[in-house]
């Protein structure tokens, strides 16, 4: 069934505003009583204004879901009641508009505003006090009417009131502020008594205020309603003048992040129909005893869940923000199964890590070691105090087990530690991995799992991440049942396993978790219903399949193999990946790559690696950085002394390429450079001055050569620029509407895009756009980029960075050089094999906007040769008519240049 939705990324280029303060409604309600009233012309020019005063007017209140919830998602209302701010050119009054029954200030909303009626009746009433004797008596009668209003919002409220811990940062401000002249309040259909009128007239520093408005305000009082939280919002950039508005509290929400994301992704999931085959009763059982958890729970929960999954003890679990004292929260996590406590700890190596370093060294004692101080050394020591002979275990006593004695102290001296239950976490796990497949992260040993997907939603609702807009079409079911989706992940943890050992170069570790995937691989051969549907998969949705996963740890087995030395080994497991052309197609000519080499260097049977070239070269999926590879590998063999090959060369594709146009040049380098290690050369002032020397690399010595050459302008960015310039002008093309390559509004680019099928998916749209920048003016090339600038400038997309120039003009400028027949040529290699052009774009990009002059260069340093694919891409450049060179950069000590001077 084809699913679709939109993406509900916004666009939000301007800067940051200052940030909303926090008022309670008791505070808003003062500045309106403290605010200047909008009189007739002839009250106008009696009132007096100071130059520090706005105008602030409540403009509506409007309802933003729950925690930014993106748009088309149900959340419980929050109401939030904006105050604008805003000039007049006659004076600095304050407007008031009567308030409607449309925004009306709720009983339920002053609780939820954490407003403590009597306290803050007593302040406003302090903080609002005239010292003019002549203004007493209207003080008295304000103080009244406003007590009236409280007590009677307070009769329905007294079950609700909250008394807010997060207390008034701005209370010393107001009780400075309550010196100051305060403005009345006037309206065209506001009348006084006499005698408030005579003294709003005289002393413009009184406060006045009708009975009918605070009749009205309690007569528009609706029944109370769930959850209303009032926020006051300025749009201001002046400094917060003396009505006390607090400048640097932020808005508050009762619900964090992390729990309403988690909510949103369990709804988004379960709301595809295709989703629903994908979780059995039991795993609809933990969904449902986590809706009902209490919030303290839920919230603990996603917390540890975010952490990398191991025993935690109750010292290393601190959320205050959550609970001050987590135990009843820890029993009910335990007592619904979601949590392991130290009872179904088991694992004693485990315990004794939990333990501090103090508590480990004092434990240790207790067994006579006290030769060893360093963790590492005194666990193994306790280990193996385990397994050696006591006097029990030599008189074979019931019951005695050194190891569970040991278990058992540990545990006593550890006390309460948690750890997340396999089940339920493992549900969750497949929940977010379905959220965001282009994000599946399944390493258990990434603290930030499942933590940094909530947070990247969270800045998304926040508009801090822009993500593009376009189409969410899902028509292809990659999971036809629940056993393909546990078959996916549990091979995403065994590549991340694999990867995690890599990493901390654990050779031997890592061609255990090999082996391993070739057992699953052997297992899952048996059902062939497996692979026959895989194939009906487009092959840029068969990444997500058990089999690819599997398919790339073989990949890697290969590189662990010759490690070994295992070169018969890898040439048996290159030939399996070879005898199958469904998963990992685009890694056929690096395997074939790797097995002419294996065959040829280490094997010395250059038949058969002439046998690997020919078949690489007739295959199709092979690209062509890897047929240059394959052919330049041919030559190698075919033109050795006494070469029994050399007519076979003739009969091969000829691969080759011209050669390129090379410039050398000299820099001083540094002399201690050590083996291995890049070149730090020394380059010299502009103006002259001996004392003044920068050190720099190879590439910043090159660019300030051609600097000083005719190329003013020029950026080290490599195939950031081609990129940069791919997406300006196909950003449309990238994010059309295309069946099956927008799984999820989180992606930065469509699932098809380093696939073959890219290319063909688009092909119309492809060529003409190509055709409208090759026959484009410079002035239309302009108007192009301009256009995607400016209505995309900030949104996430792969190989777009809007710094990488520094700003439109100067990316047009580049534009300008380059011209819309070359442009369209470079784009056309990249646009329709991105996957594999992607790479190989030379170092510099160097133009002049005053001469039109265009020039790219890849740099070498010392003993740095090109690669096939750089070599292509020049070769490529040279063709279109692109002035493209390599640049050679020879090192020269400093003593060699004195004796030459």
């Amino acid at each position: 069934m084809k699913e679709t939705t939109k993406s509900t990324a916004k666009k939000k280029i301007s800067p940051k505003k200052e940030k909303p303060g926090v008022q309670t409604i008791t505070s808003m309600f003062k500045k309106q009583y403290e605010a200047k009233k909008i009189s007739s012309a002839s009250d106008a020019s009696s009132s007096s204004t100071k130059e520090g005063d706005r105008d602030v007017y409540i403009t509506h209140i409007q309802k933003a879901s729950e925690y930014f919830s993106p748009k088309g998602r149900t959340a419980k209302p929050l109401n939030r009641l904006s105050l604008r701010r805003n000039r007049t050119k006659e004076n600095n009054a304050i407007l008031v508009p009567s308030i409607s029954t449309e925004s009306t200030l709720h009983s339920t909303g002053m609780a939820e505003a954490e407003i403590d009626q009597t306290e803050t009746c007593s302040q406003w009433n302090t903080e609002c006090s005239i010292k003019s004797p002549k203004n007493e008596a209207l003080d008295k009668s304000v103080k009244k009417e406003t007590q009236t209003f409280l007590s009677a919002s307070s009769s329905e409220n007294t079950s609700k009131k909250i008394c807010s811990p997060r207390k008034r940062k701005s209370s010393q401000k107001d009780n400075i502020n309550s010196n100051k002249k305060v403005k009345t309040i006037q309206d065209e259909n506001f009348k006084d008594t006499k005698g408030n009128t005579d003294s709003r007239e005289n002393k413009p520093d009184s406060i006045s205020m009708n009975k009918s408005e605070l009749r009205k305000i309690e007569d528009c009082k609706e029944e109370p309603t769930q959850s209303h939280q009032y926020v006051v919002t300025e749009n201001s950039n002046s400094a917060v003048s003396d009505v006390g508005l607090p400048e640097e509290e932020e808005i508050v929400f009762r619900t964090p992040y992390y729990l309403e994301n988690f909510r949103t992704i369990i709804s988004d999931v379960l709301s595809y129909e295709d989703n629903a085959k994908l979780f059995n009763d039991e795993d609809r059982k933990f969904i449902d005893i986590f809706k009902e958890l209490t919030e303290p729970a839920q919230k603990l929960y996603i917390r540890l869940f975010g952490r990398k999954w191991k025993w935690l003890t109750q010292q290393q679990i601190k959320y205050p923000g959550i609970q001050d004292n987590l135990s009843d929260v820890f029993m009910e996590l335990v007592d619904k199964g979601f949590l392991m406590n130290e009872n179904d700890l088991d694992d004693l190596e485990k315990a004794l890590n939990l333990l501090s370093a103090p508590d480990l060294k004092s434990f240790a004692k207790t067994y006579h070691l006290t030769s060893v101080t360093n963790k590492k050394e005194i666990i193994p020591s306790l280990l193996k105090k385990c397994k050696g002979n006591t006097i029990g275990s030599m008189f074979k006593v019931a019951g005695h087990n050194p190891h569970q004695t040991m278990l058992k102290r540990v545990k006593k001296l550890l006390g309460l530690c948690v750890c997340l239950s396999e089940a339920p976490r493992f549900v969750f796990v497949r929940m977010l991995m379905l959220f965001s497949l282009t994000d599946t992260i399944l390493d258990d040993d990434n603290a930030n799992a499942g933590q940094s997907q909530l947070f990247r939603m969270l800045q998304v609702n926040i508009g801090e991440t822009i993500y593009p807009t376009f189409t969410v079409s899902k028509v292809t079911q990659i999971f036809k049942d629940r056993d393909s989706v546990l078959r996916f992940s549990e091979a995403c943890l065994l590549e991340a396993d694999l990867w995690s050992r890599l990493e901390r170069n654990n050779f031997e570790a890592a061609y255990s978790v090999y082996l391993e995937a070739q057992e699953r691989v052997l297992e899952l051969k048996k059902d062939k219903a497996i692979a026959n549907y895989d194939k009906t998969i487009p092959d840029f949705l068969r990444p997500f399949t058990a089999f690819s996963v599997y398919t790339r740890i073989l990949n890697q087995g290969v590189e662990l193999l010759q490690r070994r030395k295992d070169y018969q080994g890898a040439v048996s497991l290159l030939r399996k990946l070879l005898g199958q052309r469904v998963y990992c197609v685009d890694y056929r000519g690096h395997w074939w790559e790797r097995l002419a080499l294996n065959y040829d260097a280490h094997l010395k049977n250059s038949e058969k690696a002439m046998e690997a070239v020919e078949s690489g070269l007739k295959d199709s999926s092979v690209t062509a950085g890897r047929r240059l590879a394959l052919y330049q590998r041919a030559e190698k063999i075919c033109t050795a002394p006494r070469s029994k090959f050399k007519d076979r060369l003739k009969k091969l594709p000829d691969e080759s390429v011209k050669p390129t146009p090379e410039v050398c040049i000299e820099g001083t380098v540094l002399s201690d450079n050590m083996p291995g290690m890049r070149y730090k050369f020394i380059m010299a002032d502009p103006d002259g001055d001996e004392d003044k020397l920068t050190f720099c690399g190879v590439e910043e010595l090159v660019m300030e050569h051609y600097k000083n050459n005719g190329y003013p302008e020029g950026l080290h960015a490599e195939g950031s620029i081609m990129s940069n310039l791919f997406g300006l002008f196909f950003w449309d093309v990238i994010f059309m509407d295309v069946p099956d390559v927008f799984h999820s509004a989180y992606q930065t680019h469509p699932l098809d895009l380093y696939s073959t099928l890219f290319y063909s998916n688009r092909q119309s749209a492809i060529d003409l756009r190509l055709e409208e920048i090759k026959t484009a003016t410079v002035e239309e090339l302009h108007k192009m980029m301009a256009a995607v600038w400016e209505a995309h400038f900030g949104e996430m997309c792969t190989g777009v960075n809007w710094e990488r120039f520094l700003g439109l003009s100067h990316a047009q400028g580049l534009a300008s050089c380059i011209g819309g027949r070359r442009l369209s040529l470079m784009l056309e290699r990249l646009v329709k094999n991105p996957r594999h052009t992607r790479s190989g774009f030379p170092d510099l990009t160097l133009w002049n906007p005053q001469t039109g002059a265009l020039k790219i260069c890849e740099v070498k340093g010392p003993n740095d040769r090109l690669s096939h694919k750089q070599i292509l891409w020049i070769d490529y450049l040279v063709s279109v008519e692109v002035d493209a060179e390599v640049c050679y950069v020879k090192a020269v000590g400093s003593k060699k240049l004195k004796s030459s001077n």
